[in-house]
């Protein structure tokens, strides 16, 4: 019995530190996508039972966006839509798309597969209730938005919706599928410059709302 107890207590101990991963690790521009291993929730609708970061940059995505969500954020809530039409114009050309969840209440859960299966999306979804990939990937605000090249490195990280990130985001995935240059230097922006997301078109990751 003890042993049971035993190997019990080893295998919860495992599971915390796994969805600790490498905590408060805020990736920027230029770093490498870190591992991990995601089981979607739209399996029928996506095509996708479960991704593995190290597959997505394979040869035959150009380039990857990962999308952080949560259902108290109404920012998410119009830039979901948004980027599921996006994957569906986009995805024969080596566009990858994969929206992740980080609601851990029931309702917040509830709430983000209506949105999925009422709006049929087909761009792989995730639900992360355990915040392992929002640790990983050094979330602070929502919605946050990571473009990867195919080579797995951070081409641009946005955070906050608003007309200007959407016209930048397009602007960066259009240039990684048309195969620029990898060492094309990046466009510097002041931080200062209009359609910086201000407070209303973010909230903090633990936020609350509705």
């Amino acid at each position: 019995m003890r042993k049971v107890y035993f190997f019990v207590l080893v295998i919860f101990f495992a599971m915390a530190l796994l969805s600790l991963g490498p905590a408060d690790n805020r990736l920027e521009e230029g770093m490498k996508v870190p591992k991990f291993f995601v089981r979607m929730y739209n399996e029928v609708q996506s095509g996708y039972s479960t991704i593995k970061g190290d597959d997505l940059f394979d040869g035959k995505n150009k380039a990857v966006v990962v999308s952080f969500f949560a259902s108290y954020c109404k920012p998410c809530k119009k830039e979901i839509f948004v980027l599921n039409d996006f994957y569906n114009t986009y995805k024969d050309k080596g566009v990858m798309i994969i929206e992740i969840s980080i609601d851990t209440e029931p309702e917040g859960m509830e709430l983000f597969k209506k949105i999925v299966n009422e709006g049929a999306f087909s761009m792989p979804c995730v639900l992360d209730t355990m915040g392992v990939m929002s640790r990983r990937f050094g979330v602070e605000k929502l919605p946050t938005l990571f473009v990867f090249d195919k080579y797995g490195y951070v081409k641009k990280r946005f955070e906050g919706y608003t007309e200007e990130n959407v016209k930048d985001f397009e602007k960066v995935v259009m240039s990684l599928i048309d195969d620029r240059p990898k060492d094309a230097p990046a466009e510097k922006k002041d931080d200062k410059v209009k359609g910086k997301a201000k407070q209303e078109d973010w909230v903090p990751l633990e936020g609350k709302g509705k």
